[in-house]
Formats: C-alpha cells, sequence, structure tokens
C-alpha cells in the first residue's frame, strides 16, 4: 500500500461534557440552525428516545450529528481535514454560547475514516492484517473478516494524547481495508482544561500525526 493512494472519506469531532445536561434538548432548535448554517447541509431531525438526538442527510452517507446529554458528534464528507476543522469548531463554538458548560470539555477529539485500500493483496493470507500483524494465528476455515484495535498513549515530544487505531478488513467477493484514526485528549483530573483553544491544539495534532507519523507507526510494507 502507499499513502498516496489512501481516500479520506470522512471525518468526525466528538465532544464531551464533564457532566450531563439533563436539559439538553431546550435550545435543540436553536443549536440546529446553527448547525444548519455552517454545514449547508438539510437534515432530518431523528428523536430517539429520552436522551438522543440524530441529525440525518439520507442522501449523504456520512453525515450525521449525534445529540444527547453528554456529549455532541459531528461526521461530515468534505473535501479537506482543514475545512472539516473549521466547521466542526464553529458547532462547538455555537454551542459553547447556547450552554456554558461546554466551554470545558470532559473531552475533545477528532477521527478520520481511511479507505486503505481496495486491491486484494497477493501472500498466504491474501490478507494485510494477517501478514503483517498475526500471521502465527492459526484458525481453521475461510477468512472472511478481519478486525484490529489499538489503543495507546501518545507521549512523545511533549505531546500527551489517547489514540485510538480501528483496522477493518472485508475478504469477501469485494476486498476492502478500512481504518478509523481517534486521536483526543481525556481530562480526567481536571488539570487538562480542555477548551476551545486545546481543542483546535488536538484537530492540529491530529492531521499532522496523520501527515508525518501514522504509516510509519502501522509499519506496513
Amino acid at each position: 500500500m502507499k499513502k498516496e493512494s489512501f481516500k479520506e472519506l470522512s471525518y468526525l469531532a466528538g465532544f464531551h461534557l464533564k457532566k450531563p445536561d439533563y436539559n439538553f434538548k431546550a435550545k435543540t432548535g436553536e443549536l440546529f440552525n446553527v448547525i444548519s448554517d455552517i454545514t449547508e447541509r438539510e437534515f432530518e431531525v431523528l428523536d430517539i428516545g429520552d436522551d438522543l438526538i440524530l441529525l440525518k442527510n439520507k442522501d449523504l452517507k456520512h453525515f450525521e450529528i449525534r445529540f444527547d446529554s453528554r456529549k455532541l458528534i459531528y461526521e461530515d464528507e468534505v473535501e479537506t481535514f482543514n475545512n472539516f476543522q473549521s466547521k466542526a469548531l464553529l458547532i462547538l463554538e455555537g454551542w459553547q454560547k447556547l450552554n456554558p458548560a461546554a466551554k470545558i470539555l470532559r473531552l475533545g477529539g477528532t477521527m478520520r475514516r481511511i479507505l486503505l485500500s481496495e486491491e486484494r493483496p497477493k501472500g498466504t493470507y491474501s490478507s494485510v492484517l494477517f501478514e503483517n500483524y498475526i500471521q502465527n494465528l492459526s484458525i481453521g476455515g475461510k477468512n472472511k473478516q478481519i478486525s484490529l484495535h489499538l489503543n495507546y498513549d501518545y507521549t512523545r515530544k511533549g505531546n500527551d494524547y489517547n489514540v485510538n487505531i480501528y483496522l477493518d478488513e472485508i475478504l469477501e467477493k469485494e476486498y476492502l481495508l478500512q481504518c478509523r484514526l481517534d486521536i483526543n485528549q481525556i481530562d480526567s483530573d481536571g488539570s487538562k482544561r480542555i477548551n476551545l483553544e486545546r481543542v483546535k491544539n488536538i484537530f492540529n495534532f491530529s492531521d499532522k500525526y496523520y501527515r508525518e507519523e501514522f504509516i510509519n507507526d502501522l509499519n506496513i510494507k
């Protein structure tokens, strides 16, 4: 695989409150108007029970807003990460104006969905994940799908982030290898003070990590 052939399918931003906002539905109309203006999307509002609202667009596979008493999650299909980052930060600012509790978050982060390859590899297992990571595992029968989840603390170069890498390989008739790269900070003790500026730093680091270190950390040859 070559990094030049990777295709970024969508981006996601997640903002989590320090404690639940049990009155989160009170200003949804105003917030959703802000989101619609920023994203330039029309959407259907789906009220899922007492504690979850989804915003969906039937024509966009990877557009979704998840809003509940604890978090606001925004996923979208846009041309570039910088474009997405600008929209996500404006949405966070809009939410903070309506809910002061969102000014200091428990968690802030961003995730990329990446299509790594649609070309079936050649080899003993016809699988990138088996060949590179788990070739000593002996399983009978035909392999259909392989999923790996790697979670680690990134503490290099003065940075401290929580990194999740999800790798999913479909080995059916149509081959597919995808990745979700999730980078965030969690304020478990109140020391990080995850405000708007720190969220910007998280986003900037995520982009830098993807461009400069991601492929080397995976050690895919």
